[in-house]
């Protein structure tokens, strides 16, 4: 994709399994991402944030820059999220290059791409989450970060799995989605051309024995009854849709948005009362 390009400025953020039913392994994966210094000018800055030793020990690069984790008033709950404060900080490292470092930010300002974290709150310490998250590395990353930085909330997660797409990591999503979180309920995603229920018991294996959990296979009644129950301090984690708005079921391609329909809940609850 950078044929005839020379970069003057790189940033390498996560190393997950991330489409490895493309690359087959965590080594090829590894060498594609590992490719962009093949387009980096001698003179060029490839940014890690210190927090990626083990894959900047394994990159063996001049190039690579070490930075600290920028630290900024936190009241952005999306920033409190580890990943996205190591994004911002690494997007900040190269807009410095590139505009100089006399350029001053409002952090505050900043509000996250669609369906990334989607934040919405519901009183004053709970909220609901709704994120693009749809494969075994980047669920247990979500869940798990938020856990970190919201440790007096509970958890509760509406997620599926994709029909026509890597199997293998359906058990994994069980297995991962029951450890950690208090409940949750497993729902369809996009089925496409397969059974919705052949995808849920091929869920249903990873799950850890005695796990709280619904299943509900109508994803619009998964995440009002997820919103339904929600007590104090806790958060409801929408995942695998993000900012899509389409539902894909027996080649049938129809109109579905995880987060309006959070709004839109929210809004006749809030009129209700």
């Amino acid at each position: 994709r950078f044929f005839g390009f020379s970069l003057d400025v790189a940033a390498f953020t996560n190393f997950s399994r991330d489409h490895l039913d493309y690359h087959k392994s965590f080594e090829a994966y590894f060498d594609a991402k590992r490719k962009i210094f093949n387009y980096l000018k001698d003179s060029g800055e490839c940014f890690l944030t210190d927090l990626q030793i083990k894959v900047i020990d394994q990159l063996h690069d001049s190039r690579v820059k070490k930075v600290k984790l920028l630290s900024i008033d936190l009241e952005n709950i999306f920033f409190r999220i580890r990943y996205n404060l190591e994004n911002l900080t690494l997007a900040k490292e190269m807009s410095d290059c590139i505009l100089g470092r006399h350029v001053k930010y409002d952090y505050k300002r900043l509000i996250p791409p669609p369906g990334r974290l989607d934040l919405i709150s519901r009183g004053k310490d709970s909220f609901v989450a709704v994120d693009f998250a749809h494969t075994p590395d980047a669920v247990e990353n979500v869940i798990s970060e938020v856990r970190a930085s919201f440790p007096e909330h509970g958890i509760k997660v509406v997620f599926g799995c994709g029909g026509n797409r890597d199997k293998k990591k359906r058990e994994l999503m069980g297995e991962i989605v029951s450890g950690l979180s208090d409940f949750f309920y497993i729902t369809n995603d996009n089925p496409r051309d397969e059974s919705p229920d052949e995808i849920i018991e091929d869920i249903k294996v990873g799950v850890i024995d005695n796990s709280s959990y619904v299943i509900e296979k109508d994803r619009r009644l998964a995440i009002i009854s997820a919103i339904k129950s929600m007590g104090a301090r806790q958060i409801v984690l929408i995942l695998g849709k993000g900012h899509e708005d389409y539902q894909i079921a027996k080649g049938k391609k129809t109109y579905f948005n995880d987060k309006e329909i959070v709004l839109e809940y929210l809004k006749n609850d809030e009129n209700k009362n």
